[in-house]
């Protein structure tokens, strides 16, 4: 699969959306109305790089559950899934951006290496996800990159320069029942820079609200699309929140979800969240054996 080129926020273009097998969770709540025109805040050393260019997102392709865990060939991390009736319209996480060693560069044929790292709500069981995070990425020949973005699958990602490796990240979705729009922010606690955008959910989709994830995903498909996972170490995830349908918890179980966590297999495993510390904690650990 080839790496598609991100558009300006305005002009963002549809993909062709990939399949997810997990189940469906939760009764649909109401499409959002979609805004013609994303309202976008964007301040400090971060600024908008419309000609940057990352791979396709896919929707994680999840396998049958094995021993009270999920398998997909492309995400890893926690995920909490509303119960049936119930959605979720809020998650958030913190971070620090890994470094990437473009000497340790281990290219799929597409001749790069992705880790993203990300907040989200959706795409678990259903085939929307507005979502925002970071990704790292090195290329064949060596050399590496990194960009913010936010997405409202299935449009494309929108990427912003100014991130940095090591740098602290504040990410957060919540959905508004008044407003009937999507509020994603990425705040780079470090540099004091933010993204803060208000969208509907795309047009011709239902955002069914069914599932809050934080995640590190080989983006593109993962290896089957041509996109190795980037040999990222180690990502810490802290400070995990979910809120809907009138509670707000952690990422662990609750009367209205339910905690499960998701290992990276393609062939091989390729990356594995440890459990989750006070529901709110958990480290996410590269395994890739390219």
């Amino acid at each position: 699969m080839r790496t598609a080129r991100i558009l300006a926020a305005a002009s963002a273009v549809a993909l062709t959306a990939g399949l997810a097998l997990a189940p469906a969770a939760a009764s649909a709540s109401p499409a959002a109305v979609p805004s013609a025109s994303p309202r976008v805040t964007v301040s400090g050393p971060l600024r908008a790089a419309p000609a940057a260019e990352l791979p396709r997102t896919h929707l994680p392709a999840v396998k049958p559950q094995r021993s009270s865990t999920y398998y997909s060939s492309n995400w890893s991390g926690w995920v909490a899934a509303a119960h049936s009736g119930k959605t979720i319209t809020s998650a958030s996480v913190n971070y620090t951006i890994p470094s990437l060693d473009s000497g340790k560069c281990t290219p799929g044929t597409s001749g790069y290496a992705y880790n993203s790292d990300w907040v989200g709500l959706d795409g678990f069981s259903d085939g929307t996800v507005e979502q925002t995070g970071t990704a790292d990425y090195c290329y064949a020949g060596g050399g590496t990159g990194l960009y913010a973005w936010y997405e409202m699958y299935p449009l494309n990602p929108v990427a912003y320069s100014g991130v940095r490796p090591g740098d602290a990240i504040d990410v957060s979705v919540t959905y508004s029942t008044s407003t009937r729009l999507y509020h994603l922010v990425l705040k780079d606690v470090t540099i004091d820079g933010e993204i803060s955008v208000y969208e509907g959910c795309p047009s011709g989709s239902v955002c069914h609200d069914s599932s809050a994830e934080v995640v590190d995903e080989a983006p593109g498909g993962g290896p089957g699309g041509g996109y190795n996972l980037a040999d990222f170490g180690q990502t810490g995830f802290t400070a995990a929140t979910v809120a809907g349908s009138g509670i707000s918890g952690t990422l662990a179980s609750s009367a209205d979800w339910t905690a499960d966590d998701v290992v990276m297999e393609y062939d091989h495993i390729m990356d594995v969240p440890t459990g989750l510390e006070g529901g709110q904690a958990f480290d996410s650990d590269w395994e890739a054996p390219y």
